[in-house]
């Protein structure tokens, strides 16, 4: 069986001299580092709205849809899985509900399968339910488990999540059997800045709330790429502190005022945004900056026994999540 290995998006060269959201000033351009797909400057952008976000940059930068994304990494899954298995996945005229005629597979070694609930910004993985009773399961759980944590993989209480590339590294690096099979979405988080604080560099002597003071804990995790990359020290410059696997505490420790930056997943920033007591601006936006606009942000994560066990079955629900996620 062959998996997907992710590759990491890297920071542009553009943070090292204090990141800040306007990438369009006069003679100075940020180009992602791969070319994706070429699309009309009037098409809407990932994550936001046609009417307010249409595509300025000059010379006809390369934008993508999240549909784009998708269909890109299915050419890549069929060539790295030997053809036409992955293709399938999702029909050329997009999802019909029924898996493509062309896509043989054996039935799945098992017909159970468990997700770590999914956070509010993998819509896919609850979305698949119905493709994957078309897969053959049909014993399909969705699990309650901290996200952040690893609690998922290491107690084996679930089979599949969803995770940051970032988290996803580090548990590999440590020797966690945790394999990448598929992006699900590029970037679906802002971060909101204190008053006083306009670029990634300002952040240095502040202090930042996170679940956990390791990388496997996606907020911290994200911070310290991104203060390395600009020549700052994330055990030393920043004073990180830990509140647990709470995202709501996290929020509520930067409205407080404990805490100078927050990292807003999904709804969590629109939800702060209508929040009065909210004390800051967003200082990065992943849905609509580049180069994290053009990366993939969550992806589809196994537990590696699960995925060597049931090789069958890792297929069925690749394909099942990768349908679901080109109907968001």
């Amino acid at each position: 069986m062959t998996l997907n290995r992710c590759r990491i998006a890297r920071p542009p060269s553009l943070l090292a001299a204090g990141y800040h959201r306007s990438y369009d000033r006069p003679g100075r351009r940020a180009r992602p580092p791969c070319r994706l797909v070429t699309v009309s400057d009037t098409r809407r952008v990932v994550g936001g709205q046609e009417a307010c976000h249409r595509a300025r940059m000059p010379d006809r930068l390369d934008l993508v849809t999240r549909r784009d994304l998708l269909r890109g990494t299915l050419g890549t899954a069929a060539a790295l899985a030997g053809g036409g298995l992955i293709a399938a996945c999702v029909s050329p005229g997009g999802p019909t509900g029924v898996a493509s005629p062309g896509a043989s597979l054996p039935p799945p070694e098992t017909t159970t399968v468990r997700f770590v609930s999914p956070a509010a910004c993998d819509p896919p993985t609850a979305l698949a339910k119905k493709f994957l009773l078309e897969e053959g399961f049909t014993d399909i759980q969705y699990v309650t488990v901290p996200v952040t944590t690893t609690e998922w993989l290491t107690a084996d209480k679930a089979d599949f999540h969803s995770g940051y590339g970032n988290l996803i590294a580090a548990n590999v690096d440590i020797g966690l059997p945790i394999v990448a099979l598929a992006g699900i979405h590029p970037g679906c988080f802002e971060i909101f800045a204190a008053p006083g604080i306009s670029t990634i560099k300002d952040l240095r002597g502040k202090t930042i709330a996170v679940n956990a003071k390791n990388v496997s804990d996606q907020f911290y995790g994200y911070f310290s790429i991104l203060l390395a990359y600009i020549g700052m020290d994330p055990r030393t410059d920043v004073n990180f502190m830990e509140i647990g696997p709470n995202v709501n505490a996290l929020r509520d420790a930067f409205v407080d005022g404990r805490s100078q930056a927050f990292i807003a997943p999904a709804a969590s920033g629109p939800q702060l945004r209508r929040n009065p007591k909210n004390p800051g601006t967003v200082i990065l936006d992943t849905t609509m900056d580049k180069p994290w606009s053009q990366y993939y942000c969550c992806q589809l994560v196994a537990n590696g026994d699960w995925a060597r066990r049931y090789p069958v079955a890792t297929k069925r629900v690749t394909r099942a999540v990768l349908r679901a996620a080109d109907l968001v």
